[in-house]
């Protein structure tokens, strides 16, 4: 008679709990590196149009919050995330206005960045955990997940929520994922296992309507399923199935959201190249981080006039040669790479997305690929004895957490915020136009305070001297920021305001009608609070230059045949 044998044991999983030491530790890390964001001022980069002068968030109401859900704001159908900032908005309503007129606090607004980070390190540690069996190495891993200076744009600008909720919800799409399919790898999946995938499917489709970057949750979650839990590919990609159809809707709204028109053409043959070049920049920024800013001005356009582009590919190539034939833990390097790739391919230039306008390349986008550094990391380490290990990791999570602090502060205030984004790329049109736009927000109101007062006063004079250097050095930047982009609409208009301001009307109209004329190629997200041609056409009647004036309004018919304004204005200038 045949012995039986004893039933094998089931592998014993972690808590989805962590413990009170490792929360401690990633949340110490998280505060020490982002609490000084919590006391930031909003900035003028995009701050001001997504949030502050937002209709769906600001004054915050149930009407306007149910009305975030019909259509796109600013080519941006994220519904959730402005559902938050409107929530947030009437929790931080101030009385009395700041000296752009916003009515909201951003302390609230930033502080509420940092904790859903903190969560979000904190769901990275419970996927390490699960996937590495070994809660120190998660401990680590996290930790670096939070305080690499690539996650600071998206914590300490209060903008970047819509990245951070969206990746709330893909993480804890992930970690559910994970979490069914390891229970079921050594049987049936029973009901509560399905549940738990259609809570992972949920999360994820949470995670679209807060941003729908989040659309290579699917191919993480495979890839962590099949490389690392061990589950047959087949039955990995049949479990996923699920979150695939939760991004789909994501992948057609955001078609019709999002128009590439405005966006310099790019040939099928140079995408690929353009894609390989921002994730090189991509991996120098993971290896080497020295230099980070909003705005890197690698447009298509100026990549492509580069040499470096036709060598870029070599090096993700090479690393993925090189992980092909690792013969030791190839699975899990493998699958921090894919994971990595995942992360960020939707916004890597193989299509064509807005913010091609300004640079392929932009730290947020890398937030969710975080994921596979911090999985790398953590493999990294492991293979080290851990007393040396710990060792190295401590001194590498203190090297990180210090180069953060020091990019954190660069988004104190939208001054310094544009002064840092000109240092290091001072071919940034937006950021000559940011700074400039400031001083002479800043002079017209010293203009305004002194216009009553004795002009012979000496404070006055001294004043009135200040308020004239501040428009200097506006138009100045306004004039740098054309340098780099001869079509940029709001450099364009102010400088038309300058004009107006000093007397000089004929230059005022001049900049006026080119900023009418770029606007005509542009996404109205690009030119929002910009003057419309109708209003140009009414000017140049004021000013009795009659052909011009009917030039624009047959312009302006030509787009709205049926306004009747417009039809009576052509009438009067001919």
């Amino acid at each position: 008679m045949t012995p039986s044998l004893p039933p094998l044991p089931t592998p014993s999983r972690p808590a989805l709990r962590p413990a009170w030491p490792q929360i401690l530790a990633i949340a110490l890390a998280v505060l020490f590196v982002f609490g000084q964001s919590c006391l930031f001022e909003f900035v003028n980069w995009d701050d001001d149009q997504l949030i502050a002068k937002n209709p769906y968030v600001n004054p915050p109401s149930v009407h306007k919050s149910l009305a975030a859900w019909s259509k796109p704001h600013s080519h941006m159908y994220i519904p959730l995330t402005y559902n938050l900032w409107s929530l947030l908005a009437s929790v931080g309503q101030s009385e009395t206005p700041d000296a752009d007129g916003i009515t909201i606090n951003p302390w609230l607004f930033h502080t509420a960045n940092v904790t859903v980070h903190l969560l979000n390190a904190l769901l990275v540690f419970q996927i390490l955990q699960l996937l590495l069996k070994r809660p120190w190495l998660a401990t680590f891993g996290a930790i670096i997940f939070a305080v690499h200076p690539l996650q600071v744009e998206p914590v300490a600008w209060a903008t970047g929520m819509k990245d951070l909720l969206s990746s709330f919800f893909a993480l804890l799409a992930i970690l559910l994922h994970l979490h069914a399919a390891d229970g079921d790898r050594h049987g049936k999946p029973t009901r509560q296992t399905w549940a738990t995938y259609l809570a992972a499917m949920l999360c994820l489709f949470l995670a679209t309507l807060a941003k729908p970057g989040v659309i290579g949750v699917p191919v993480i979650a495979i890839v962590l399923d099949w490389l690392i839990l061990g589950r047959p590919l087949r039955r990995s990609l049949l479990c996923a199935l699920l979150l695939l159809a939760a991004v789909i809707p994501a992948v057609i709204w955001t078609q019709f959201a999002q128009p590439d028109y405005g966006i310099q053409p790019i040939s099928p043959w140079a995408r690929p190249l353009i894609a390989t070049h921002a994730l090189t920049a991509y991996l120098q920024k993971i290896v080497w981080p020295n230099t980070f800013t909003f705005d890197y001005g690698l447009t298509p356009t100026i990549v492509l006039q580069g040499h470096w582009v036709y060598f870029a590919w070599l090096i993700p190539a090479a690393i993925s040669i090189g992980i092909l034939l690792y013969p030791l833990h190839r699975r899990t390097l493998g699958a921090a790479w894919l994971v990595l790739l995942a992360g960020v391919g939707p916004v890597l230039g193989l299509m064509p997305f807005l913010f091609q306008y300004y640079s392929t390349v932009a730290d947020r986008y890398m937030y969710l690929s975080m994921l596979g550094v911090a999985l790398a990391a953590a493999w990294a380490l492991s293979r080290l004895r851990p007393a040396p290990a710990i060792g190295i990791a401590i001194l590498l999570c203190l090297s990180l957490s210090i180069r953060s602090i020091i990019q954190v502060a660069t988004w104190e205030n939208s001054t310094t915020l544009a002064r840092h984004a000109i240092e290091i790329n001072p071919r940034s049109f937006a950021a000559h136009a940011n700074l400039a736009a400031i001083r002479a927000k800043e002079a017209l109101r010293i203009r305004a305070i002194t216009s009553h007062e004795n002009p012979s006063d000496p404070r006055i004079v001294q004043a009135r001297q200040q308020a004239n250097t501040l428009m200097d050095q506006a138009q100045n930047g306004f004039l740098a920021s054309l340098r780099y982009n001869p079509n940029h609409v709001l450099s364009l208009s102010n400088l038309a305001n300058l004009y107006t301001e000093r007397g000089e009307y004929d230059a005022a109209l001049q900049y006026l009608e080119r900023a009418v004329d770029a606007m005509d190629t542009l996404p109205d997200v690009f030119t929002q609070g910009a003057i419309d041609r109708l209003t140009v056409g009414k000017i140049c009647l004021n000013m009795r230059q009659y052909p011009r004036a009917a030039d624009h309004f047959r312009r302006f018919l030509k787009r709205y045949p049926d306004n009747a304004e417009a039809r009576a204005l052509l009438l009067q200038a001919t």
